[in-house]
């Protein structure tokens, strides 16, 4: 291709995987190449630079610079076109220069300098949705869930035992035992209470690091809500039987009306 024009970009995210001679595309077309790479002075934007070669898009027309120039513009601010970086290969990493179609809304125009012509750019959404998650990951692997499991196994462990204690009780002559020992599993319950709703806060606190209003965010704190929730439960079961043990045969009837 006999006819090329020079143009510049400038980035304000990682480049790697960019190269000299990477292909700048249009709609899955080459249509150039990337010539150079560096920094500009006002860091951290890079500038890269590229050619553009209107031979390939078709090779009976030669429009000379003004020309692809008053095209680009048209495609810029009629189609947002946006120089965008491209993953050309998920194995190796390579990027490619696409100048993508309905990139922004945002209003923008080719701006010409002394020696170049300056195409405005976008972020890759695709490659912005990779940092949401990945930020997302780091923070969620901050959340102690081995903490919270181990401490919801705990209150698990001392539910456990307390019900085994009443089920070994009998009743009759033994019922001032089972009172005894509905008022320990009282006690126990709402320890086993305020345990819980250390651990609802704590977690809490741990989900901080996630945004607000995710759902990720409102499963936890839901599924943390209602183990409290449940200790609450089981805390007004208890205080009932201790008050009215013989409930636990007759039930709400009072034995003296059978």
């Amino acid at each position: 291709y006999s006819i090329q024009y020079s143009y510049e970009l400038q980035f304000d995210e990682s480049i790697r995987g960019l190269e000299i001679d990477a292909p700048v595309e249009f709609e899955g077309i080459q249509v150039g190449r990337v010539t150079n790479i560096n920094l500009v002075s006002d860091m951290p934007r890079i500038k890269v630079s590229i050619v553009i070669q209107p031979e390939r898009l078709d090779a009976d027309i030669e429009p000379s610079f003004r020309q692809l120039n008053a095209l680009l513009s048209n495609l810029i601010k009629e189609h947002g076109m946006r120089a965008q970086l491209k993953t050309g290969s998920l194995v190796t990493g390579a990027l490619f220069i696409d100048l993508a179609l309905n990139a922004s809304s945002d209003s923008a125009d080719i701006v010409l300098t002394e020696n170049t012509a300056i195409i405005p750019t976008a972020k890759n959404e695709f490659r912005q949705i990779t940092k949401i998650a990945s930020d997302v990951m780091a923070r969620v692997d901050k959340i102690p869930l081995d903490q919270i499991g181990d401490d919801i196994a705990g209150l698990a462990a001392s539910f456990r035992a307390t019900l085994e204690d009443l089920e070994q009780q009998a009743f009759g002559d033994e019922t001032g035992q089972l009172i005894k020992n509905l008022n320990t599993a009282s006690t126990h319950l709402e320890a086993l209470l305020l345990a819980s709703e250390r651990t609802v806060k704590q977690a809490e606190t741990s989900l901080a690091v996630i945004e607000p209003d995710t759902p990720l965010y409102e499963e936890l704190i839901e599924m943390l809500r209602d183990i409290s929730e449940a200790a609450e439960s089981i805390e007004l079961l208890t205080d009932e039987l201790a008050r009215n043990p013989q409930s636990l045969i007759y039930g709400n009837k009072n034995p003296e009306d059978e």
